[in-house]
């Protein structure tokens, strides 16, 4: 059975690793970035207690691989339910192609 193109899987972004180290350094960046911004908010000058920008780097790696963990449940869950419904279809004799 051809799946249509509309359903087709597509690669995960972060199967690669080097491509999961990129998504991590992209959260740190936001992390200290955020830091950044708090720290003009507050009207500090931006090397004040610099250890800021590590805790802040830090707590967005671990929000990024929560959200990524999220993600691929999320993906497994729906590949699992297109396959059952695939399974259904193919049992019903249906096609994916439009019925007219």
């Amino acid at each position: 059975m051809k799946w249509p193109s509309s359903l087709q899987r597509r690669p995960h972004q972060s199967s690669n690793q080097s491509m999961a180290i990129l998504d991590l350094a992209s959260w740190a960046v936001f992390g200290a970035a955020v830091q950044g911004l708090a720290q003009g908010i507050r009207q500090k000058p931006l090397n004040y207690k610099p250890i800021g920008y590590v805790y802040s780097a830090t707590l967005f790696v671990a929000v990024g691989l929560a959200l990524d963990q999220v993600r691929a449940r999320q993906r497994s869950f729906l590949d699992r339910r297109v396959a059952v419904l695939a399974q259904e279809r193919a049992a019903r004799g249906v096609d994916f192609a439009r019925q007219e």
